[in-house]
């Protein structure tokens, strides 16, 4: 969001992508509300915990793209 901000070609493309990514990497769970905390390089989960620390940065992630918007 931040690139995008600064007018630079391509970012909003590569934010969309991204918040793309996140949500049927991270967000898309049986848990109503949950995440997953954490991939491995192949792509396979780590753990079923779902950290606090983890929610704060997925709310300020959405915090700044509704800002952008």
């Amino acid at each position: 969001m931040a690139r995008a901000q600064f007018g630079i070609e391509g970012a909003s493309q590569d934010c969309a992508q991204m918040i793309d990514t996140m949500f049927t990497q991270y967000l898309n769970t049986p848990v109503k509300g949950g995440w997953h905390d954490e991939r491995s390089e192949t792509g396979a989960l780590n753990g079923h915990e779902m950290s606090s620390s983890t929610f704060y940065h997925i709310f300020c992630a959405a915090a700044e793209v509704s800002k952008a918007l």
